[in-house]
């Protein structure tokens, strides 16, 4: 982690939080094997019975879902950009969108876990302003959040390189104060 907190800041200042390389090759490894694994099921041998055509459509699904997944990481591991920005202007994350939420669209700000997985909830009026068209999954996913009280954008901060009160102090050290503070 020292060596990602060397180039934390920004031209201006801003906190810039990037992959943790060494999760993305892990998780990208894992992805190959099991691509790989799909590949054999799909191609390795003649259709037998002792290989039925499920094994195939299993290995096929294997193949596509991992191989995507392979795809993803690689091209990830080759991007250097910074993929949550936070600044004097507000709070960006490239995996949300290429717009940055101005703090005073914020309305609040909180720190969740789904088991050992950290989220900064943003609470905004009109979140999809700021958000790219959510496909299927995200709907779900956003659904689910607001049943359960929780705001429509949430940064996932385990695979960043910083551990949740780095976010905070950034948060902290940008955000204007509230009117309650005053």
């Amino acid at each position: 982690m020292a060596e990602a907190s060397s180039d934390r800041h920004g031209d201006d200042g801003e906190a810039l939080f990037r992959y943790r390389r060494g999760r993305m090759l892990f998780v990208t490894a894992g992805a190959l094997v099991f691509a790989g694994v799909g590949v054999v099921l799909l191609v390795g041998q003649p259709v037998e019975a002792s290989q039925p055509i499920a094994a195939r459509l299993i290995g096929a699904a294997l193949a596509a879902l991992f191989g995507a997944v392979a795809l993803k990481g690689i091209g990830e591991l080759r991007d250097q950009r910074p993929v949550v920005r936070i600044g004097p202007e507000g709070i960006s994350d490239r995996r949300l969108g290429p717009a940055t939420i101005p703090w005073a669209a914020i309305d609040g700000i909180d720190l969740h876990h789904v088991k050992r997985d950290a989220f900064i909830g943003l609470d905004v009026e009109q979140p999809e302003r700021f958000l790219v068209e959510p496909g299927f999954i995200d709907r779900m996913f956003y659904r689910a959040n607001a049943r359960r009280g929780q705001s429509r954008i949430n940064i996932a901060l385990n695979p960043l390189d910083a551990r949740a009160d780095e976010f905070a102090a950034a948060i902290q050290r940008f955000s204007p104060p509230s009117p309650d503070d005053a």
